[in-house]
């Protein structure tokens, strides 16, 4: 751990130095997993996981609630109900990239950094995920902030039989 903490000191200190930089140092890009979803989508479940490798608790999870979601209901007692999973199965075909769960809170997050969409994807996630928490989202991660396109929302028949009459 003493080494990590080190060099997470030295590139502050680097970019410091150096904020008027255009590239900032990047450490997925030197270890060439910056497109590998996959790798991405498991480091970013374990570093908002209060029980992740890092060991700093919620203190993630509560930025990325803040930060990213802006999640307004983040008191220390919700967050600390909150289970993140990764890979999480909904049937036997679909797996949701990340989790964020209770008892009565459901968020579904799909990360896409270079792959396709997939027929109905987030529709499925989100048709699971509404009876888990009848408030739901479905978050979808991208690069750029794209949303999803109707190939991914719209229910599997529905959208086959809008393609079958433009044809």
């Amino acid at each position: 751990m003493g080494l990590i903490l080190e060099i997470s000191n030295l590139i502050k200190q680097y970019n410091n130095e150096h904020e008027n930089d255009t590239k900032p140092y990047n450490i997925f890009k030197v270890l060439e997993v910056s497109d590998k979803e996959v790798i991405m989508c498991r480091f970013l479940a374990d570093l908002i996981n209060p029980n992740g490798e890092h060991n700093h608790g919620n203190f993630y999870l509560k930025m990325f609630l803040d930060e990213v979601l802006h999640f307004e209901e983040n008191s220390d007692s919700e967050i600390e109900k909150l289970r993140v999973y990764k890979e999480y199965p909904i049937n036997l075909e679909r797996r949701i990239d990340i989790v964020i769960r209770s008892s009565n809170f459901f968020i579904p997050i799909e990360v896409k950094i270079n792959a396709g969409e997939q027929k109905s994807q987030c529709y499925d996630y989100y048709r699971h995920a509404v009876i888990e928490d009848k408030n739901t989202k479905v978050v979808y991660l991208t690069k750029y902030g794209t949303l999803p396109s109707e190939y991914s929302t719209m229910e599997a028949k529905a959208f086959d039989l809008i393609k079958k009459y433009f044809e």
